[in-house]
């Protein structure tokens, strides 16, 4: 996912490629209590920001903060690399993770990176923890961000990396939604200045992007490009990682990384068969 997203917020979350995770695969298994990292790859930075990681247990209509990184995020034109300690008490199943950037410069906007991962867990699941914040997207709230400011999260977890010497930092305005309360624990449960590691078992499982190319552990692949599974079923790139699309629409087919008319192939054989008849 190269670009933000959509101002309104029509396409929330995630740009609309996991508004329906039913048949998406996923590209990792955590385990609760582990820590995970995650890479970002980009270019256009827009002088950092803030990021938080999240997770979805309901597909997609909620977002649980499990770490903030307020200021200098991202810290350089990358790769960076962001570890995260998965929450024990996470639900166990098939999860949407989420990065999302409010970046320091430039338009106001809101990035939002996802893929389906699976918990391993027997967790009662993220209800406490806060809700990760959404800003910029005028169909949703009133929720800003001034420019030249690193937002600091209203509640931003208990997983905490905060820049150090910045000055930088303030608060967003306007509604900014339910915020949720602080969760009493987290695998790690403590906050760190930005630079400082908390380390377990670290597994490098998502790869993200802050504005330019995205690749994924499973396989990279190119935003949009589509791949025939078969001639009746396609996938897209989307978020760095191939999605399953189903089936191509009646009459069509999939070829050669097209969705083509069904037809067109015969029509070319008659065609063909025509011609050699009047030789």
């Amino acid at each position: 996912m190269t670009s933000p997203l959509d101002a309104t917020g029509a396409n929330y979350p995630c740009k609309g490629y996991l508004s329906d995770s039913t048949g998406k695969e996923s590209v990792a298994t955590w385990t609760a209590g582990s820590t995970q990292t995650v890479t970002l790859e980009g270019s256009a930075i827009h002088e950092g920001g803030s990021c938080q990681l999240s997770l979805s247990e309901d597909g997609g209509s909620t977002f649980k903060v499990i770490k903030s990184f307020i200021g200098n995020c991202p810290a350089s034109t990358g790769p960076v690399s962001m570890s995260v300690d998965i929450p024990t008490d996470a639900a166990g199943g098939d999860q949407i993770f989420a990065w999302t950037w409010n970046n320091r410069v430039g338009n106001r906007e809101m990035y939002m990176n996802c893929a389906i991962v699976t918990i391993e867990s027997s967790g009662a699941g993220l209800s406490s923890y806060p809700d990760m914040l959404v800003a910029q997207l005028s169909g949703i709230n009133t929720c800003t961000i001034a420019e030249g400011v690193d937002v600091e999260y209203p509640n931003p977890g208990s997983q905490v990396e905060k820049a150090s010497g910045d000055t930088a930092i303030g608060p967003p305005t306007g509604d900014c939604g339910a915020t949720g309360t602080s969760p009493s624990t987290t695998a790690a449960g403590t906050t760190t200045a930005a630079g400082t590691t908390t380390a377990a078992a670290t597994t490098t499982a998502v790869t993200t992007t802050a504005a330019a190319t995205t690749s994924a552990a499973s396989g990279s692949c190119t935003e949009g490009e589509i791949r025939c599974d078969t001639e009746s079923t396609w996938s897209m790139c989307g978020s760095g990682y191939w999605q399953s699309m189903g089936s191509v629409p009646a009459g069509e087919v999939c070829r050669d990384g097209a969705i083509v008319v069904a037809r067109k192939r015969a029509l070319q054989s008659h065609k063909r068969h025509w011609q050699s008849r009047s030789l």
